[in-house]
């Protein structure tokens, strides 16, 4: 083999290596992009009123800011029942890099997707013992499931 050849050998080698490499980088960005963090749509309280679209298998995240100190706290008044379902109680966590005494948190709701629909999430911020008061504040969202 002359060296001309042997060059040529090496070179549609290198292309063929450097081909398998491209499509496997494609593959996976694709199976990331199907089965990553892509299923989880986070809603703050700039969502209120607005509507959102999720798919089957989705996760809804829903964080809102909360004084619980004060006895308010977030409770889920229309659960739109007919397309997600409740992970759980909340949780709680600071609103912002480190948590002090009174200050607002964030509680955090989690709904997984049940079935394709359309369904009125709504929470409502309110002292759980009085209950002939109107909430201090309301959270909704029109959700939708495709």
């Amino acid at each position: 083999m002359n060296p001309l050849e042997s060059y040529g050998y090496v070179t549609r080698k290198i292309v063929r290596i450097g081909t398998l490499i491209l499509v496997a980088v494609v593959l996976s960005a694709g199976w990331l992009q199907m089965n990553g963090n892509d299923g989880k749509v986070r809603v703050t309280m700039k969502e209120n009123g607005t509507s959102v679209t999720l798919h089957p298998g989705d996760i809804l995240e829903v964080a809102l800011p909360a004084t619980l100190g004060t006895g308010y706290s977030w409770k889920v008044a229309n659960s739109a029942a007919n397309v997600l379902k409740a992970q759980g109680e909340p949780a709680a966590g600071a609103a912002g890099s480190s948590a002090q005494a009174g200050q607002s948190e964030n509680q955090v709701f989690l709904f997984n997707t049940l079935a394709k629909g359309t369904g009125q999430l709504e929470l409502q911020y309110l002292r759980p013992w009085e209950k002939d008061r109107k909430p201090a504040k309301t959270f909704s969202l029109t959700v939708k499931v495709e």
